[in-house]
């Protein structure tokens, strides 16, 4: 905000410009014109002050909107890398997209996305700029030497506008693209370095600000969230099993194998006996057929009391689970509706779940919906789930229209031998239709 004295010179400046601009003329001109003719001059040097005064503050309205659209993508771009990573539990896509979006935002030809693992080297690198086909052609990750490297030991952004001339440079493995211009900085959870988020030659050749620079630290911020919520996940799922198979291991070993173990106690009596005492050695026999039958009935109930636990939720259940949890991330009015048995196995189920997902995460990124109706129904040969906004909606055939995340639901779909029906107009709404036959047998 301008202070008072500030925006009194802003009201004043114009005023006094006019008032300049008529008292030389009054000073310098008026004496050499006639009457008619100083007058004139007058009205002409104070509608130049005006035109002068308007020229200026339009330019400055100019470059203040052109601010206000800048910051309004920028923000608008991190609410959807905010999105991407509630929704979506991929983190090759969280990173692609984020990616992407710094990429498109900062006009860069090229933007990058590393990931270091334990031993400080890159397991993973996202790119963005590059056909699937360049991206081969590079080979091996980058070891981290060179510039990229400096900044991840140092744990600060670099700026660098012309790399040839860099003393830490490394130069470009074959089949690289030349670059000149870099902006990269690290990511960083906590006080560790996990990655890092760079920036080569803008598409205008001009340099990269600190606008663009501050963009990129706040979508590292994004990444490194992403990174790590990946990989408490993966050491969540580690933990859950290590426990389940010390679990496992101690009911075995504290019932079934003692179990047998009396069997095997019941059978050396037995064959002591057999010489000595054949009717005893019989009774002995068939007592051990008796307890072996009911080792097996053990068992068999301790398989099915496993299956049950390891068993996940219903669909309907881990549906609504998803519905609370967007609800949550996206503050958006989901009804969800469900109608028919639900016996789809647990693959199918998960199939279900991951198309809800990406459409959800598709509606929040894209339609500008604020309420979604999600309709589960079971007709006993396929699974239909209809997913349903009040957004801006699109025009389907258009090819522009059919983005990434429509072709990997298109294609999910497909692999079930399903088939997927869009019916949208822009400006009332989309509506996508999932049908997917369901096994045979699945159903009793």
């Amino acid at each position: 905000m301008r202070s008072w004295p500030e925006r009194l010179v802003v009201l004043l400046a114009p005023i006094l410009f006019v008032a300049a601009l008529l008292t030389f003329e009054r000073v310098a001109l008026s004496p050499f014109l006639p009457p008619p003719l100083d007058l004139v001059a007058s009205v002409l040097l104070a509608a130049l002050g005006i035109v002068i005064f308007t020229l200026v503050i339009l330019r400055r309205l100019d470059a203040a909107q052109e601010r206000v659209v800048r910051q309004n993508r920028q923000l608008a771009a991190l609410d959807e890398a905010s999105i991407v990573i509630a929704s979506e539990l991929s983190l090759d896509r969280v990173l692609q997209r984020i990616t992407d979006i710094v990429r498109d935002l900062s006009g860069a030809r090229y933007a990058a996305l590393g990931v270091l693992g334990q031993d400080g080297y890159l397991t993973d690198l996202i790119s963005s700029g590059l056909t699937p086909e360049e991206r081969a052609r590079i080979g091996q990750l980058p070891r981290n030497h060179g510039i990229l490297g400096t900044m991840l030991r140092e744990g600060r952004p670099v700026r660098v506008s012309d790399v040839s001339r860099e003393p830490a440079r490394s130069g470009f493995p074959p089949n690289h693209p030349r670059m000149k211009k870099l902006m990269g900085v690290p990511i960083v959870s906590g006080n560790t370095i996990i990655g890092n988020l760079y920036l080569a030659d803008k598409l205008d050749d001009s340099e990269f600000t600190d606008d663009d620079e501050r963009l990129i630290v706040l979508l590292a911020a994004h990444a490194a969230v992403a990174i790590e919520n990946a990989r408490l996940h993966e050491q969540v799922q580690k933990l859950a099993a290590y426990e389940e198979r010390t679990r496992i291991a101690r009911e075995l070993h504290d019932g079934t194998i003692q179990s047998i173990y009396a069997v095997t106690l019941i059978l050396e009596d037995a064959a002591d006996l057999l010489a000595s005492d054949p009717v005893a050695a019989r009774a002995r026999l068939d007592e051990a057929i008796d307890a072996l039958n009911g080792v097996i009935t053990e068992l068999r109930g301790y398989i099915s009391d496993l299956r049950s636990r390891l068993a996940p939720s219903s669909l309907t259940e881990m549906l609504a689970d998803l519905i609370a949890l967007h609800r949550r991330n996206t503050q958006m009015d989901i009804e969800f509706s469900a109608e028919g048995q639900f016996d789809a196995d647990a693959e199918l189920s998960w199939q279900i779940i991951q198309l809800a997902r990406e459409a959800l995460a598709n509606i929040a990124r894209h339609a500008g919906a604020s309420k979604v109706w999600i309709q589960l129904a079971d007709d006993g040969e396929h699974l239909t789930l209809r997913v349903t906004d009040n957004g801006r909606g699109f025009d389907p055939t258009a090819t522009r229209s059919q983005g990434y995340g429509l072709r990997n639901m298109r294609e999910r779909v497909a692999a079930l031998g399903g088939s997927v029906t869009i019916e949208s107009t822009p400006g009332e709404g989309t509506s996508l239709i999932f049908s997917i036959p369901i096994p045979q047998g699945a159903h009793p």
